[in-house]
């Protein structure tokens, strides 16, 4: 029994140690996502008031906000939902839109050129 004991004082040693880890490593971080986060809060402000201009109550962009992963889409996506659903539209402007992502990964070439590749263990 004290076997038992032995082992969960060890675990709980060890959630406490990670905790105070993870508390460290976020008090470390959040004054670099201040910026960032500001950004979004901003855009969030004027896709809402976009979303209520067309409209809309205030599920939808609460719901689209959840749901889709690319922002500029988001306000693409309203316009879609005013007209009548053409998919190959809709695929084709969503390929357009995102298209710059190439771009970005493009312009990186050069500064992971002769990075190896990571194997997971």
């Amino acid at each position: 029994m004290n076997a038992y004991k032995e082992l969960l004082d060890l675990n709980s040693l060890r959630k406490s140690n990670q905790t105070k880890q993870i508390w460290i490593a976020f008090r470390t971080a959040f004054p670099y996502t201040v910026p960032i986060f500001t950004g979004f809060v901003f855009l969030g402000i004027a896709y809402g008031i976009f979303m209520n201009s067309l409209g809309f109550s205030a599920i939808y962009p609460i719901l689209m906000s959840l749901l889709i992963f690319a922002g500029s889409m988001e306000f693409v996506a309203a316009n879609f939902m005013l007209m009548a659903f053409n998919p190959l539209n809709a695929l084709l402007l969503t390929l357009m839109v995102n298209a710059r992502h190439l771009f970005y990964g493009i312009s990186m070439l050069d500064k992971y050129r002769g990075a190896e590749k990571k194997v997971s263990t």
